[in-house]
């Protein structure tokens, strides 16, 4: 009985490792060194703070040819490095069938300078963040 037990815990145990590595974790999680973190004891910030942050994407923003007016969100990896990385619209503006706000919120993020990563116990990482664009007729 106690062999039978030993053969399906061993059995166990490999599964479990073998099936860690096939998604991508090492065998030692705290040698996991791309964790993406969504909230962090300093968080990413534009070079200059918010406000310079704001300034940038007023000068760089051209309003496309559309009636349409909203808030656009996206969502980026800031990485260790500073850079932004994998774009995602998590929610464009309403009637905006073709995402032309998206696409140009988007493209302003990529022209952004590298932010000052954000850090985790001391510690340089990656974090995700959610930025609102806003686009108004004046």
């Amino acid at each position: 009985m106690k062999k039978t037990l030993l053969f399906f815990a061993l059995i166990l145990c490999f599964f479990y490792s073998y099936s860690q590595e096939k998604i991508g974790y090492p065998k030692d999680s705290t040698k996991l060194t791309d964790e993406i973190y969504t909230v962090v004891e300093e968080m990413p910030q534009y070079p200059g703070g918010d406000a310079e942050m704001h300034s940038f994407i007023n000068k760089n923003i051209q309003y496309p040819n559309t009636k349409f007016t909203g808030t656009v969100y996206i969502r980026f990896l800031v990485t260790k490095t500073g850079a932004l990385a994998d774009f995602k619209i998590l929610r464009g503006v309403s009637g905006d069938k073709e995402g032309i706000l998206s696409q140009e919120a988007i493209r302003v993020l990529q022209l952004m300078p590298k932010w000052n990563p954000g850090k985790q116990n001391g510690k340089i990482v990656n974090v995700q963040y959610i930025l609102p664009i806003k686009f108004a007729l004046q």
